[in-house]
């Protein structure tokens, strides 16, 4: 029997997310292509969404996309935002079109030749609703208005602030050997960002 070549696991991907976004109560629609796009909102506020396979079929990529094109005045202020934000993010980032000022917030997930998971399809759409609803005012506030990119990022992240700072080092140990290995998972752990 020979080998037969393995198809894309994208569109099967695809058909997926679109199953599991209707069992969501979610309303798209699709084009040629497969690719999904769709309203959803939080907080008060609308965003548009798309969703579609990579050109390769190695992801199913999901983007929610801010209302409000950035003006250039303003696109140095909320790259500032964007990067503060996307600092210890672990799934998903912030990108920001500069030539134009279109914003989004971009989630992805692999796909095996199955194709997409349900916890992979729900890690997928519900961690970028939820972090573009978190974020999304902030970046609002410094767009539109005249909050600072750091107290636009307080506001945003003012839940999930510690109890207490964590201890300030004055001083830096001799990077040698043991002592940076200590100092490097220390100052550099995951837990930490």
């Amino acid at each position: 029997m020979a080998d037969e070549p393995k198809k894309p696991a994208g569109p099967r991907a695809l058909s997926q997310l679109r199953k599991f976004l209707t069992g969501a109560g979610y309303e798209f629609l699709a084009n040629q292509t497969g690719k999904l796009k769709g309203l959803t909102g939080g907080k008060g506020l609308q965003w548009h969404w798309s969703a579609g396979a990579s050109q390769d079929n190695r992801y199913l990529v999901f983007y929610a996309y801010s209302p409000a094109y950035v003006k250039p005045d303003k696109r140095p202020a909320v790259a500032e935002y964007l990067t503060r934000a996307n600092w210890g993010l672990y799934f998903g980032t912030f990108e920001m079109d500069w030539s134009d000022g279109q914003v989004c917030f971009r989630t992805s997930a692999p796909l095996a030749p199955a194709g997409a998971s349900v916890q992979a399809l729900e890690r997928l759409v519900w961690s970028n609703g939820a972090l573009m609803e978190r974020y999304l005012p902030g970046l609002l506030a410094v767009a539109l208005g005249d909050a600072s990119p750091e107290q636009a990022l307080k506001e945003a992240e003012r839940d999930l602030q510690p109890a207490a700072e964590p201890p300030v080092v004055s001083e830096t140990p001799p990077v040698n050997g043991e002592a940076a290995q200590t100092l490097f998972a220390r100052r550099f752990s995951a837990s930490d960002n």
